[in-house]
């Protein structure tokens, strides 16, 4: 009796979640159409990995559901990891002005980013929610400690940063393309003027959490402006030089990657200083994904007012 008694706590509070897991996940494979468009190497890593070790590091030492914590990192990984991808894809050299007719298969490729990694971070989310046990309650969870804030930290960022530096570019590019670049002066900007008008402890995770979505919202919008304002400009296209659009893009794909990895950090913040209640990322989500939809939309969809003229 005891032992059966010892399986079921087991299975109860451990495997039968894990189990779930397994059991969507192979669902969602089972219905892909073809699953090779699907699996790219690089976005599921950076995409499931931190996801899934996260959760168990917070699962196995504070008790903390790993349903919460797939509603609260699934979206913003994913939208990281293609964001990543088309920002590390607007840097290669056959995107360099060549005067080489575009890749169109290269193009595809690039474009297909722009959904894959979304695609996959909306399943984690999807499973958060089928394991979610009615309304989430914070305020009986403890604060994690800096120990494990670290740990959380470092499996977060591992897959990001390696996945950078296995791109191909230097690292000097790399410096130069994620640091010196406006965009992180927006977000680093953001969260000095945010920390400046909210002071406290108790708005830290707040103001990060605001800055994260503010910089993408505002990312998006900037880089939008200029994107549309160089149709036509170019006689030799009707358009846009598809060189030329990526260049103007990349405003807004590092806005997107500075603010979903931003977002993640503030979840990690709101753990540490046990405020996790105050701060609703799983519903923050959405308007993350509203927000890349948006980029994506304008991005993608025909100008069709362009075709008029």
């Amino acid at each position: 009796m005891e032992v059966t008694s010892k399986s079921q706590k087991l299975w109860k509070g451990y495997l039968r979640d894990r189990f779930a897991v397994i059991s969507i996940l192979l669902v969602i494979f089972i219905a892909l159409p073809n699953q090779g468009p699907y699996f790219e190497l690089g976005i599921l890593i950076t995409t499931l990995a931190p996801t899934l070790i996260c959760a168990e590091i917070l699962s196995l030492r504070n008790k903390y559901p790993i349903s919460e914590t797939y509603l609260a990192m699934g979206m913003p990984l994913g939208i990281m990891a293609s964001s990543l991808g088309l920002v590390v894809f607007s840097a290669t050299p056959e995107l360099a002005d060549t005067g080489e007719q575009p890749n169109v298969a290269l193009i595809g490729a690039i474009t297909s980013l722009l959904l894959l990694g979304v695609m996959w971070g909306i399943i984690v989310s999807v499973i958060g929610y089928f394991l979610r046990k009615g309304e989430a309650t914070h305020g009986e969870y403890l604060p994690i400690d800096t120990k494990i804030f670290f740990q959380l930290l470092s499996a977060f960022l591992i897959f990001p940063i390696f996945a950078i530096f296995q791109s191909g570019p230097s690292w000097q590019e790399l410096i130069t393309i994620f640091f010196l670049t406006k965009p992180i002066f927006l977000c680093i900007g953001l969260i000095g003027l945010l920390t400046a008008l909210r002071k406290g402890i108790e708005n830290v995770a707040r103001n990060l959490s605001d800055a994260s979505l503010a910089t993408m919202v505002l990312g998006i919008t900037i880089s939008l402006v200029p994107l549309y304002a160089g149709f036509g400009a170019d006689a030799e296209f009707q358009y846009m030089d598809y060189r030329v659009f990526f260049s103007e893009a990349s405003y807004g794909y590092l806005s997107i990657f500075y603010g979903s990895v931003l977002h993640v950090i503030a979840f990690f913040v709101t753990l540490r200083t046990g405020q996790i209640n105050r701060t609703q990322f799983s519903q923050r989500n959405f308007h993350m994904l509203e927000a890349y939809s948006f980029f994506v939309f304008m991005t993608l969809a025909a100008p069709s007012i362009f075709e008029l003229v």
